[in-house]
């Protein structure tokens, strides 16, 4: 598992991490995220070599239970499947994703090996 908070990227915005994984094997990330202020992190990862890695889900985690409060953060899980042996880079974005809005404020990049 991978997880970065607030903090983290207080410090570096753009964050690079490697890892290795078997087959079969997942990757799990998880990743702060305060969508109230209109950034989120993006929905799809880009990942450069899809027969090797693929995403298999992605979600929005509220760290607060009862109403939603406006400022409030949470992190956004995303479930990644390793599929055969080779090499990826996976790479995720936040920003506001509206035209105009800003992008990539912060970014974090993954190269996975697989074994």
């Amino acid at each position: 598992m991978i997880e970065f908070s607030d903090a983290d990227f207080q410090t570096q915005k753009h964050i690079t991490k490697d890892i290795e994984l078997i087959v079969p094997g997942s990757l799990i990330v998880s990743l702060y995220s305060n969508q109230t202020t209109g950034f989120k992190w993006s929905e799809n990862a880009v990942i450069s070599q899809s027969s090797v890695i693929e995403q298999e889900s992605h979600n929005y985690v509220s760290l607060q239970t009862g109403t939603p409060v406006l400022g409030a953060a949470g992190k956004e899980v995303w479930v990644f499947n390793s599929l055969k042996p080779g090499s990826a880079t996976i790479k995720l974005s936040y920003g506001r994703p509206w035209e105009g809005g800003e992008k990539d404020e912060l970014t974090l990049t993954v190269n996975v090996i697989v074994k």
